[in-house]
This record gives structure tokens, sequence and C-alpha cells, in this order.
């Protein structure tokens, strides 16, 4: 069984000063031991029991984390499952009408007859390819 002891006061953590129990020499085994007694505002805890409750606390925040993560995703979710129930349902209402004409009428502009003033613009340009080029390009060949 440990000896070492963890002493919690009010919150703060402070090792607890080692008693006549802890002392090594030859006049320990032969003298009495006292009872390590904790002031009335503190525990004493054993070393193995407290480094086990200290995992258990992280693993209790790193449980509240991905609880927070997982209401965070689930409440996304809800409010993508209620858009897309809207739009099945829109889109099934523009399926049973008698009609084919769409939900939001669209208007075309006509369009515009040819200004018989201008002229349709044309380019032309003549493309020469120097000879220096010509001759390297039949090198290659």
């Amino acid at each position: 069984m440990s000896s070492d002891f963890h002493r919690v006061e009010f919150g703060t953590k402070s090792t607890a000063k080692p008693g006549p129990r802890h002392s090594a020499g030859p006049s320990s085994a032969s003298a009495p031991v006292a009872p390590t007694v904790a002031p009335p505002d503190s525990v004493l805890v054993p070393i193995d029991q407290w480094n086990r409750l200290l995992g258990q606390l992280g693993n209790i925040h790193e449980a509240g984390q991905q609880l927070a993560e997982a209401r965070e995703r689930m409440g996304r979710a809800e409010t993508e499952n209620d858009f897309l129930k809207e739009r099945i349902r829109d889109l099934r209402a523009q399926l049973e009408r008698p009609d084919d004409t769409p939900a939001v009428p669209v208007v075309t502009p006509e369009p515009k007859p040819p200004d018989p003033s201008r002229r349709a613009k044309t380019l032309s340009f003549e493309l020469t390819i120097p000879e220096w080029l010509l001759r390297r390009r039949k090198r290659n060949l």
C-alpha cells in the first residue's frame, strides 16, 4: 500500500508533509508510528486514488466537449433537414400543377431587330512567317 498522500485544502493542492512514519533511520523501526492527523479543513487522499480521480475528471471534461460538438452538429442537421423538406414540398407542388407554367412567370425580352444603319464589323489580317522560323521548322521535322 502506498504511503504517499496528497492533501487537498479548499480547492488547492499541496503534498502532505512526511511525518515520523516517513523518516528513514535506525530509530524509526523502534519508534511507535504516530497516526497522521489531517487538519479539520483538509482531507488526505492516497496518490494513486488522486491520480485516478484526476484522470476521470479529464475523461468527463472530454466527454462534455464531445457532447457539445454533437449537439452543434445535430442542430445543423436539423436545420438542413427542415430546409430540404421545404424544398421537396415546393418541388412536389410544382409537379402537381395541371399546366406547365412555372411557379414564377419568366419574362423574356423580345430581341431587337438589327439596325440596318450599322455595318457588321469584320477583322482581317495577314500572317507572315519569317524565313528563319520556316528553316528551323524544316530541320526539326
